[in-house]
C-alpha cells in the first residue's frame, strides 16, 4: 500500500497527540483551582474562586449576576485582585481567611470571613 505525503502526515500527526496532551498535562499541573466561601457583614455571601497558574493568579467573582474575572497585582500584605475588564471597577482584597470586595473605591461587601 502506497500512502502520499498528506496520509503519512495525518498518520503521523494521529499517533502523537497522546503524546502531546501528556506533555500538555504535565506543563499544567501545577495549576491549582480552589473555590472559597465567604460569609460577609449583613447575611451576604461572597463567592470566590481563585485559579493559579504558572502565568499568574486570579479570582472570578459573581456580583450583579455576572462572573466577575480578577488578577493579582501586587501589594505590599495580602493578596489584591483587580478586574481584567476595564469597564469594572471591582477590587478584591484578601488576607489570611479574610476577604472585603470593592466598587468605585467603596466597600460593598466588608467584614468577610471564609467558612
Amino acid at each position: 500500500m502506497k500512502l502520499n505525503k498528506f496520509s503519512m502526515f495525518g498518520l503521523i500527526t494521529i499517533s502523537l497527540v497522546p503524546l502531546i496532551s501528556q506533555a500538555t498535562q504535565k506543563n499544567y499541573s501545577h495549576d491549582e483551582l480552589t473555590k472559597i466561601v465567604y460569609a460577609c457583614e449583613n447575611n451576604a455571601i461572597l463567592d470566590v474562586v481563585y485559579v493559579n497558574t504558572n502565568r499568574g493568579s486570579y479570582a472570578i467573582i459573581n456580583q450583579v449576576g455576572e462572573m466577575i474575572p480578577m488578577e493579582n497585582v501586587k501589594s505590599a500584605s495580602g493578596a489584591v485582585y483587580k478586574s481584567l475588564h476595564p469597564d469594572y471597577t471591582y477590587e478584591l482584597v484578601t488576607k489570611g481567611k479574610s476577604a472585603e470586595l470593592f466598587a468605585d473605591n467603596k466597600s460593598i461587601l466588608a467584614n468577610c470571613i471564609s467558612e
